[in-house]
């Protein structure tokens, strides 16, 4: 339909040059919900309670993770980590410039969260970081005696505190609450035959632009939890 964000729905308030755009959608319930997103933006599920809410967006010396990978099933590779440490805001990408390297760069990853005391924060709905990443550290026999870090799947703890007028993508969402993407015209699918090109032709400008993703699915992670707090407090 076009709608990305309160203003596209606002738009279809007015339901006589609009109907085209929404026939069959239920207009009025429709109207009702921009009318009210307008005034609120965003409002706490049917049930929750504000303190409960807060509570779930309060991580403890979080690290923001992004993985990229060559496709969406546990035999895919890995090629890209990349981690935003909160406090310090040190941002590191373990980037695997050989199509060999996941092992590699899984090593760095394990020598960098060992000592994470805090939440290590995604973005996903069901875990899809934390289920890929646990599945390579067993298949490469990485795992140590250190004690597993606690995943935050922020899209899980959103879906069951809160309700926001736009979709659940990162990218739709970020960017509704006012974060600027770097490159707004790239998406998750075309990242594996970008990476594909860059093993090939050693670009470096698509190097650049493959990192910059990645940065930027992270760092609009970010804005997002920051943006409910805020709206939250």
């Amino acid at each position: 339909m076009g709608i990305k964000n309160v203003e596209d729905l606002a738009q279809i308030i007015d339901i006589d040059r609009k109907k085209e755009m929404v026939k069959g959608i239920g207009l009025d319930k429709l109207s009702s919900i921009a009318k009210n997103y307008l005034e609120h933006n965003i409002e706490l599920r049917k049930g929750v309670m504000i303190e409960w809410a807060k509570s779930q967006f309060d991580f403890n010396d979080e690290v923001y993770i992004d993985i990229e990978t060559t496709g969406l099933s546990f035999d895919s590779q890995i090629w890209l980590i990349g981690m935003l440490f909160k406090k310090s805001n040190k941002l590191i990408l373990l980037f695997a410039h050989e199509s060999d390297e996941e092992k590699d760069i899984l090593k760095q990853y394990m020598k960098q969260v060992s000592n994470v005391k805090g939440d290590i924060v995604t973005f996903s709905g069901h875990h899809f970081d934390k289920e890929f990443i646990e599945q390579k550290l067993k298949k490469y026999k990485l795992w140590n005696n250190s004690p597993k870090p606690n995943f935050v799947d922020v899209l899980s703890v959103i879906r069951d505190t809160i309700e926001i007028p736009v979709s659940n993508n990162l990218k739709d969402m970020a960017a509704w609450m006012g974060y600027n993407f770097k490159h707004p015209d790239l998406a998750g699918y075309m990242m594996p035959g970008l990476y594909r090109e860059y093993l090939i032709s050693r670009d470096q400008e698509l190097l650049t632009k493959l990192q910059e993703y990645n940065e930027d699915d992270i760092r609009s992670l970010t804005h997002v939890v920051s943006f409910i707090r805020d709206v939250l407090s």
